[in-house]
Formats: C-alpha cells, structure tokens, sequence
C-alpha cells in the first residue's frame, strides 16, 4: 500500500498559447498496475564474451530489429539480430562493423521498407560518424557512408527518419565547447543539405532524442550552460532550421538524458531529475506539437510521475494505443531494478510502476552515479518492448528485451 501523492502534469496548447496545470490528488492506495506478471516476458537476446551494450531496437510491423554494441572481438563492433514479439531470434546475428578502433552507440531506425543504421567510429582522438541501409533481415543495402569524418565529437548522435529522408544530430566541439549539429540525408544515407548549429548553450549539449512529428523535428537534450545537466527541447525544420525558441523543460535538478515520443496528436518528453537527494522520472506532454511553438510559451512546471525513494537512474519512453509507456531503472544500494508504467495523454498515471525485473547487478560505477547502461523501448502494436542491458558478471554484460502487454 502507498499513502496518498500528488502530481502535477501540464500541457502545451499551441491554438490558444496558453498553459494548463492539473493538479491530480491520488487515492489514497494506488491501483495495482494493469499488466499482470504474466503478461510480461523477458528473454536474452545476445550470448557472447565481454560486453554487450546500448541497445537500439526499431519495429517493423512484423519482428523487432536490435542494434548493439558488441565487444567479443577484442574492440568494439556493431551487431545486428531480428526477434519476433514472442522472443525468437530470426536467423543469425550479424555483425555489421570490423575495424582496429570501436564502433559506438548504434541508432536504428525503419522507415516502412529497410532499416536505417547510425553509428560513431573512433579514430584514437577523433571520430567518424557512419550511416548504412540495411534489408530486413540485417544485410547491408550498399557500403556504409561516411558523414563526418574525423571530427571532435562526443559518441552520442541520433537518427530519425521523415518518410522522405533522415534527420541526424550529433554534439561536436567544433565551437569550443560542445553544440549540438543537424544534419539531413535522402532515403539512400547521403548528405542532402547543409550543417546546421541548433544548440546555443555556454556548456556541453547532448542529444537525448530526436523524432519527426509529420511536418518538423522534435529535438530534446541536455545542456550544462547553468552549470548542471538540464532538459531542453526544440522544434527543427527539415533541413535543420530552428522553428522558434529552445525551451527549457526541468526544474533545475541534475538531469539524464531525455527521451521523446509522438503519438500523431502530442510530444511526451521523460527524463529523470533530482529531487532533494533522489532522482525522480518526470514528464511533460506537449500537445500539438506539430505546429510552431511561439516565443512567449513558458514550460516551467514538469510533471513528477514517480514519488517513491529509489534512486531513478534513466528512462526511456514510446506512444502506444492510448497514451505512452515508460520504462525505467531505479537503484537501491547495489542493484537496479527495470519498472514501467503507464502514462495516459489526459492525465498523470493512476497506477503504480510495475517491476520488470528481480534486483540486477549495477556496474561499479553507477553505485555512485546516475548514469545507466541505454534503454530502448518501442510499442509494437499490441504491446511496448524495452531493451536493456543486464551485468553477468564483470566485463560481461548481455542485452535483453521484456515484452509488457496489457
């Protein structure tokens, strides 16, 4: 049982340029969550040596593609496997990536037909940053393309894909410290417009998420230009430009990198930020976010989704049948544990978050941090699949995804 809380979720209406705060008094014991233990599954999707890491995971309409980091080689390299819904593997892993430096952080997209595939190279102190097409089942459509070479660039980029072409962002030091860049390539991965700078902050920026809405890019990141971590977003044309002012959507505790989803109609954004001595995961719905936000529009009050004392490390968020899940990890002493719920478009959640997982292993260095091996989460139709990264033992870690149906 769980004594009465509060939560405060807003919204963006853009017709009207106003701003609207619900303040939603729960009962006093929240409603045991929706989806039972038996309709969650959790199966292993990768078996190898040494590291398996930042799961990319991407739809298709019939299986799911995952996208990963892969260290069996002796250095970093990107793989590539297709599973059903039911966890089965679909033919054989591929690997995607063979060099004498790493391969970081793959991003993996479907556009409909192929999947598209972003990755950054390292060259010993510069890095490249690579795109390639890829079948169905994982075979590269033509040779990887080069879209930055040799730049100071932090290993983060993020791809999405407008129906016409990609969108890519990417932070570079180009400026002093590091900015955000964009960057559109036509459906075949080549360049197909100029660079664009969308971040103006005096700190370092990072790229949580980028999506197309229909008609723009939703941008989310993290900026330091207040010295800690905080979450702003922006809306990009197709070629980059920026469509109105950045905004800024914490409230001014440390934050982890953002996460976004669109569901045809609205733009949720999660995060989580310190709150007190813990981190909490907060969210903002942002409606019509298709349209161009006007400069006067003020996001000062995020939405605090989760009020218990576990330590919240990262979360990552999808737009299902009738509003979004999120899946996060909270740590308590030693261990993180996976949990997901259930975030209506009209309102704040009136359930619990459902444990995913038993206590995992946390690696050392997140006993004492909030950074969080990558989460990955799409709704396939029927049901949200997140992938996650599970420590077996030290300098082993294997990828797994959980299937949560309603």
């Amino acid at each position: 049982m769980r004594s009465a809380s509060f939560h405060f979720f807003y919204y963006i209406n853009n017709s009207s340029s106003a701003i609207f705060f619900f303040l939603c008094a729960l009962s006093a014991f929240v409603v045991q969550s929706s989806f039972s233990e038996e309709r969650v599954t959790n199966f292993r999707a990768t078996d190898a040596k040494l590291e398996s890491d930042y799961p990319s995971i991407a739809w298709t309409g019939s299986a799911l593609g995952l996208a990963w980091m892969d260290g069996r080689d002796g250095n970093e390299e990107i793989y590539f496997r297709l599973v059903d819904p039911a966890g089965r593997r679909l033919g054989p892993e591929a690997r995607l990536t063979d060099s004498v430096n790493w391969d970081y952080q793959p991003q993996l997209v479907w556009t409909g037909s192929e999947f598209g595939l972003l990755w950054v190279h390292e060259r010993r102190v510069k890095r490249d940053i690579y795109f390639v097409r890829l079948s169905e089942s994982g075979g590269k459509l033509g040779a990887p393309i080069r879209i930055l070479n040799q730049g100071m660039i932090e290993k983060a980029t993020r791809l999405a894909w407008t129906g016409r072409g990609y969108g890519i962002v990417w932070s570079d030091y180009r400026p002093g410290n590091a900015e955000l860049f964009f960057r559109p390539l036509d459906p075949f991965g080549q360049p197909s417009g100029a660079e664009a700078r969308v971040s103006e902050g005096a700190g370092l920026s990072e790229p949580g998420a980028l999506l197309w809405t229909g008609s723009n890019f939703a941008l989310a990141y993290l900026d330091r230009r207040e010295g800690s971590p905080q979450v702003y977003w922006v809306r990009l044309a197709e070629n980059g430009g920026r469509l109105g002012l950045e905004q800024k959507l914490s409230s001014g505790g440390d934050c982890t990198l953002p996460s976004l989803a669109w569901n045809g109609s609205a733009l949720a954004a999660v995060w989580t930020e310190r709150q007190g001595i813990i981190h909490q995961v907060m969210a903002a719905v942002i409606r019509d976010a298709g349209e161009v936000t006007r400069a006067t529009e003020d996001t000062r009050a995020p939405s605090v989704v989760t009020t218990d004392s576990s330590d919240k490390l990262q979360a990552a968020v999808a737009a299902g049948a009738s509003g979004f899940g999120v899946s996060f990890w909270a740590r308590s002493g030693p261990n993180r544990i996976l949990h997901f719920l259930f975030l209506p478009e009209t309102g704040p959640p009136v359930t619990g978050p459902q444990i995913l997982t038993p206590a995992r292993k946390a690696e050392g260095e997140l006993q004492a941090s909030t950074v969080c091996p990558f989460l990955s989460l799409v709704f396939d139709g029927r049901a949200f699949d997140t992938a996650w990264v599970d420590l077996k033992e030290e300098m082993n870690s294997e990828i797994y995804l959980t299937r949560i149906s309603p």
